[in-house]
């Protein structure tokens, strides 16, 4: 999930996904900044089936999210 505002919970990014299914996981790519962590303004969602994952990618993908219009992908896998 792409474009998040960096006022995005972890919990506010599984309620808005969560109406499309299962969420297993959900998390924000967070940095250090002093003290504080800050998001990076991306994260992930989990879901437990594919079905699941495709309706909430078709229904939110360029939706309004907290101000933002959010970009909803499937992630790629990593190369080892």
């Amino acid at each position: 999930v792409r474009n998040l505002a960096y006022t995005v919970t972890v919990e506010s990014l599984t309620e808005l996904f969560s109406k499309y299914g299962e969420v297993t996981n959900s998390n924000i790519a967070k940095r250090k900044r002093g003290e504080k962590d800050t998001s990076k303004g991306y994260g992930g969602v989990t879901f437990a089936s594919v079905k699941e994952a495709t309706a909430a990618r078709e229904a939110l993908d360029g939706a309004e999210f907290e101000g933002r219009n959010i970009s909803v992908h499937y992630a790629k896998a990593r190369e080892e």
